[in-house]
């Protein structure tokens, strides 16, 4: 397992400690955007169980709640990074 998988997967099935972090201001607040299910995503299309296709980067790269809480991250990742990494590995 790569060391980028390895801090997705710490995200990915963290109890989202960092959320806290996202400010009640944030236009989009969705289940999808938050950095445990953005990590997942990165996970799956990296593995080849989601589609490596510009709607999944485009999903991806919709870091606003991920940046947010990057400061917030109890382990210290920089998940808009890793994520980021696997968004631009996809074809746009």
């Amino acid at each position: 397992m790569s060391d980028r998988d390895a801090k997705l997967r710490m995200c990915a099935f963290c109890p989202n400690p960092c959320r806290r972090a996202i400010p009640a201001s944030l236009e989009h607040q969705l289940e999808s955007r938050t950095p445990s299910a953005l990590a997942l995503l990165a996970l799956q299309a990296t593995h080849g169980r989601a589609p490596r296709d510009p709607s999944v980067r485009e999903a991806l790269l919709e870091l606003e709640a991920a940046i947010a809480c990057r400061d917030a991250c109890v382990y210290g990742l920089d998940v808009p990074a890793l994520v980021r990494s696997v968004a631009e590995e996809l074809p746009g």
